[in-house]
């Protein structure tokens, strides 16, 4: 299914997509007006060719709601602004992808850089769950129940830089189970003048790493985590606050875990602000203790 030009293109019941060539949607708007895709119908939506599930580019603003079943060979669902809008993908039901990441969101620096939101249910990668690249603020939650999986990280956000103004922060909340089969649970690069928090309240997994934070920006790091975060090889939770940073480095955790090749919290803070440490859980380290 192909689309252009701005709008909303809004699927009915009974809409399905089954194809072996190229895409199972793919919208291409190429002015600054809002386009959107909507599925409330738990529609399937499937590519069995080395292609991507569904794709919805935009100069604007850029909007996906899906709620059933979809698959990619190379991205399942992929959203990108290519100018001054937002991203917004929510997703309902599941999206698989064997070969790259489930779900993409990719804001371009050749506009405002306006910043995305994520909701997402159930997502498996065969590299990663939920993948976040670009300029302005960047929210990503997960449902309660839920599960996102990837063969390298669960969820991966990079903030890339503070092109257009302050404020633009990184926000993670997972509410259901987070996992990173060989590398990390959640990863997230702050490279902007705005914070990065990390909130999980359900089971974090890396094979490497559970928790991994990197705040280049000026803002604050903030981690907090109810349930439990395990890193396998390494670290449990790892974060870094820059010299760039004027915020504190607060880590607030339940249970965490460190593997045989790391701590099971490592906090670094090169910042000026303070550093603070509260565990309410068995904090284990398999190998040393930082």
């Amino acid at each position: 299914v192909t689309g252009t030009g701005p709008g909303t293109f809004e699927t009915q019941d009974g809409f399905s997509v089954d194809t072996d060539t190229g895409r199972g949607v793919f919208i291409d708007n190429q002015t600054t007006d809002p386009v959107s895709f909507i599925d409330t119908f738990n529609s399937s939506i499937e590519t069995t060719d080395t292609e991507r599930g569904v794709v919805v580019y935009g100069d604007g603003d850029v909007s996906i709601f899906v709620s059933g079943q979809v698959y990619g060979n190379n991205l399942g669902v992929y959203g990108r602004s290519k100018g001054s809008g937002t991203v917004s993908i929510t997703s309902t039901g599941a999206v698989r992808d064997d070969i790259g990441t489930a779900i993409y969101a990719y804001i371009s620096d050749d506009g405002a850089g306006a910043g995305a939101t994520l909701n997402i249910n159930n997502a498996y990668g065969g590299y990663n769950g939920v993948a976040v690249y670009g300029y302005g603020a960047i929210a990503v939650t997960t449902d309660q129940g839920g599960t996102v999986r990837g063969d390298n990280a669960g969820i991966q956000v990079e903030n890339a830089g503070n092109r257009y103004g302050t404020g633009q922060s990184i926000d993670i909340t997972a509410n259901g189970v987070v996992a990173g089969d060989t590398g990390n649970g959640i990863e997230a690069f702050n490279n902007a003048d705005g914070s990065l928090s990390i909130e999980a309240n359900g089971p974090v997994t890396g094979g490497t790493i559970g928790i991994y934070a990197d705040n280049d920006g000026t803002g604050a790091l903030s981690i907090t985590t109810t349930g439990t975060v395990t890193g396998t090889a390494g670290d449990g939770i790892y974060a870094n606050n820059s010299s760039n940073s004027t915020g504190d480095l607060t880590i607030t955790a339940n249970e965490v875990t460190g593997g045989t090749d790391g701590d099971a919290i490592y906090a670094r803070n090169d910042g000026s602000g303070a550093l603070s440490i509260t565990a309410t859980g068995t904090i284990t380290a398999l190998g040393t203790v930082t």
